[in-house]
């Protein structure tokens, strides 16, 4: 998957693009998991009183940046740079982690996020 990501990655590419690869990414751990038989961690839902698999969070574009680093693909000061311009982007255009558009404050969420868990 590191390498999958070092290949697609670029430094000219641009924050949505960095936020299409995050989904890419997502969507290959997502069939790597299943490929692979593995399960996600369990939790107890305090909503019915059960045990359910947990659904792992999206790749964000910080941890891209930062598995980025890790991999030796960015150093340090650039690790610092990319993500402070990451957060000014994000702040100044409203959006999630993973470079989609925040919901406006004062709204509801929709009824089916209240109580959502991964299929087993």
């Amino acid at each position: 998957m590191l390498a999958e990501l070092q290949k697609q990655w670029g430094k000219t590419l641009s924050w949505e693009e960095c936020g299409s690869l995050c989904e890419r990414m997502t969507e290959f751990r997502t069939k790597l998991k299943l490929e692979k038989g593995l399960r996600g961690p369990m939790m107890h839902c305090r909503q019915c009183n059960a045990v359910h698999e947990m659904r792992l969070p999206p790749i964000t574009i910080r941890s891209l940046l930062f598995a980025l680093r890790k991999q030796g693909v960015v150093c340090d000061t650039e690790l610092a740079q990319l993500d402070a311009a990451w957060k000014r982007y994000r702040a100044q255009h409203r959006l999630d982690g993973c470079g989609k558009r925040r919901d406006v404050p004062g709204t509801a969420p929709p009824a089916s996020a209240d109580h959502v868990h991964s299929p087993r």
